[in-house]
């Protein structure tokens, strides 16, 4: 392995791409968004999603308790799990 490309990779006008990218203007439907309610609803959606993760998790540890597997009946598509009873 070889650092023959670091300097070419580095040696972009980084003052012409600051320039550039302060230059761009959003659209004016993205502009008029209020940030900080979109990174609370992120906030707010990663935390629904963990919770809802959590419970799936504990509902797949309760079946495979009760020995019926992920998909239904006991014994259906049954996964071997060693915490069986």
């Amino acid at each position: 392995m070889t650092n023959d490309y670091i300097a070419d990779a580095n040696a972009f006008d980084k003052a012409k791409v600051h320039t550039d990218a302060d230059a761009d203007c959003l659209p004016e439907d993205l502009a008029a968004n209020d940030m900080a309610e979109v990174e609370a609803a992120g906030r707010t959606l990663d935390a629904v999603t963990t919770a809802a993760q959590r419970a799936a998790s504990a509902a797949i540890s309760i079946r495979m308790d009760l020995g019926l597997g992920i998909h239904g009946e006991a014994g259906a598509h049954h996964i071997p799990y060693a915490g069986a009873r």
